[in-house]
Parts: C-alpha cells; sequence; structure tokens
C-alpha cells in the first residue's frame, strides 16, 4: 500500500515458501500478487517485459473467460489494474495501437482513420507474435466491429462507394433496420416507423446500395425530386433524430451523459450524428425539382424540422421555453421560422399545409399569431 514493491517481494517469496500444499487458489492467489507487483514495478513495456508478461496475462484471461475456474479466487479487479497500468506505459511511449488494446477509452483512437487501419492491420496479420495474441485477447473490438466503424464515417462523408466496401469486407454478422430509412414524417416517431409493414426490409448494406443508386441516379438527371426527397429522409433517419439510429449505433460506440452518441474517445463526432445539414442539402434539392405545390410544402416543412433539430443541437439551447413565446412582430431570423414564413406565405392552400397546422405546435402557434 505504500508503494514499497521490494519490501513486498520478499514477503512474498518468503510466503510461498510456506504455502499449505495442495491449495490452489492460495498459489493462484501468489501468482496474481506476483503479477500485479511486476507491473507495478515496470517503467517500460519492451520485449523483454512482453516476453515476460505472456504466459500470465494469458493465465489471467483464462480466468475471466472460465477456461480455468478456482474456488473463490477474486480477479475481476486486478485485470482492470493490470489493463490500465500497461496502456499507460504504452501511452507514454507513444503506442496508441497496444495502448488500446489494453484500455479500449483511449482517447482520439477512433478519429484516426490510419490507427484504425493499423489495428485492422494488426488483427489481420497471419504471423502475429504470441505477445500480441494475448494482447489481442484483452481488445474488445472485431474487425467486423472496425470495417463497420470505416463505414459509417464515411457515410457522414458522403463516400457511398468507399463505405460499401468496407461493409462488403465485413463477415456476413447483418442485420435489419427498424424501420424504413427512406420514410419521411412529419411528426417524428420511431415506434411508429418500426411497427409500420414494411414492403422491403434494409439492412446497412442494402441501405448504402440503394442509396447509391439514388444519388448516381440524381446525377444522372433521373427521378431527382424523388430521389433527392428518399435520400434527405435517409440522412435525417440516420442522425439522432431518425428512426435508423440503430444504423451508427456499435461496439465502437458508447452513450455520453446526455443521453446521446458519440464514438469512444471522438465526441466531435456527437456533431455528425446530430447535425442536419445533408439532409437539408437534399430536402432543398427536392424542393427545387418539386413539379407540385404539395411536394414543395413537404419539402419546406421538413426543412423547418432540420432547423429546428439543429437548435436543439446547439449547446447552448436553454429548452422548449424558447418556443413558447413567439409573436406577430418576432422577425424571422432563425431558419425555421423562415421556413415557417415560407409555408405560410406560399403553400397555405395544401393538404400538407392543413395537415402540418393539425400536427405541429409551434408551426400553428406561428401561423396564429402572423
Amino acid at each position: 500500500m505504500d508503494s514499497n514493491y521490494t519490501a513486498a517481494g520478499k514477503f512474498y517469496a518468503t510466503a510461498k515458501n510456506q504455502f499449505p500444499a495442495g491449495d490452489k487458489m492460495i498459489v493462484a492467489q501468489g501468482k496474481l500478487l506476483d503479477l500485479m507487483l511486476y507491473i507495478k514495478n515496470l517503467k517500460k513495456m519492451d520485449a523483454t517485459a512482453e516476453a515476460k508478461l505472456t504466459e500470465p496475462l494469458n493465465w489471467l484471461a483464462n480466468l475471466r473467460d472460465s477456461k480455468i475456474k478456482i474456488k473463490d479466487l477474486r480477479f475481476d479487479n486486478a485485470i482492470s489494474v493490470c489493463n490500465l497500468a500497461i496502456s499507460r506505459l504504452y501511452k507514454k511511449q507513444g503506442n496508441p495501437i497496444r495502448e488500446v488494446c489494453f484500455n479500449n477509452n483511449a482517447q482520439d483512437f477512433y478519429a484516426d482513420s490510419t490507427r484504425v487501419q493499423h489495428m485492422i492491420d494488426l488483427l489481420n496479420k497471419p504471423d502475429k507474435t504470441a505477445f500480441e495474441q494475448t494482447m489481442l485477447r484483452y481488445y474488445p473490438i472485431t474487425l467486423n466491429n472496425l470495417y463497420y466503424h470505416r463505414a459509417i464515417t464515411l457515410v457522414y462523408q458522403q463516400k457511398l462507394p468507399e463505405a460499401i466496401a468496407q461493409l462488403k469486407k465485413m463477415k456476413p454478422e447483418d442485420f435489419v433496420l427498424a424501420g424504413n430509412p427512406f420514410t419521411g414524417r412529419l411528426v417524428d416517431c420511431h415506434d411508429c416507423d418500426h411497427a409500420a409493414p414494411q414492403k422491403q426490409k434494409y439492412t446497412p448494406l442494402s441501405f448504402l446500395q440503394t442509396l447509391n443508386t439514388l444519388n448516381t441516379e440524381i446525377k444522372q438527371g433521373k427521378n431527382v425530386y424523388s430521389n433527392a426527397y428518399a435520400i434527405a429522409n435517409a440522412y435525417y433517419n440516420i442522425t439522432y433524430y431518425g428512426n435508423a439510429r440503430l444504423f451508427y449505433e456499435s461496439d465502437a460506440v458508447a452513450t455520453g451523459p446526455t443521453g446521446r452518441y458519440y464514438y469512444e474517445g471522438e465526441q466531435r463526432m456527437d456533431d455528425k450524428l446530430t447535425s442536419m445539414q445533408i439532409a437539408m442539402k437534399y430536402y432543398q434539392l427536392a424542393r427545387k425539382n418539386a413539379t407540385t405545390d404539395e411536394q414543395r410544402a413537404r419539402c419546406t416543412f421538413m426543412l423547418s424540422k432540420c432547423a429546428l433539430n439543429e437548435i436543439y443541437n446547439d449547446p447552448n439551447f436553454k429548452g422548449a421555453d424558447k418556443f413558447a413565446d413567439i409573436k406577430a412582430s418576432q422577425p424571422v431570423t432563425d431558419a425555421y421560422y423562415k421556413y415557417f414564413a415560407q409555408l405560410k406565405e406560399k403553400y397555405n392552400n395544401t393538404a400538407y399545409y392543413k395537415e402540418a397546422l393539425k400536427e405541429c405546435g409551434y408551426f400553428r402557434l406561428y401561423a396564429d399569431k402572423k
């Protein structure tokens, strides 16, 4: 407890000579203490240390995985202590790959595509050293997780072919999205979308392939309105506000204290998962190519929803009271007011306008006071 490791080691050695014969738990306890003492004494992780640690770290992993069972031996805290100490040494030595293997909370690791690729290369390495094999037993992220992480990152960069290529590297462990990601709804209702009958169910791969096809057709000038509207819905639904949060959830994702999702060690990923900018880009494109006022009204209202969500994204957002004081004299400054104004002035004869009045209290307040 006083960090006098030299004296502690001498007492451990003396105690070993007095262990009761055949007592597996006491022998294992001694081995566990020896391991922790060795790690506490380490100043650097080098080839000698790695060779020394290979067997005891394998033994500890076998205890964790119940491949070895020793009655009454408590070892969970020892795993945490050893992993953290080793990870800190690797961090100090500037070795992020080995650092993250022993502590997956390593800051900013997954934000760096080069580091992620190095980890993929290590997992794919055919001739791993004995220590590398042992080390990777403590790394909780699989190849599939890393390929999926790369794919998701590329999707929010609008690099769909590259994202599809990453998903195709995965082993067949695909899953089905709970709702149709191409569905647009006046009022967000995830449960409604998830419960609705679906003519076609989408996996992440089929979703991205369809998204890429729609985008290709837009570039070719085909069905621009309907394709752009579907893409806008898709990019809306793969944000925090949409029906397809499952798309970006994986073992490389954690939940923050606000309940929002962010990539482990990369809190700014939160911006990508809440941003409405891509959805707005395609809603604007759809409105530009619409042929009826009903279509334009729909796009305009969806733009107002996106703009409102961007206000929620503002870290200085003070809560719903911001919207309770809409006055007739209030200038149209916030973007969602701008779209409310366009909806009222240009599309008040549409059926969609009446539906928006019925369903959206913020818009109804605005329209009544104007």
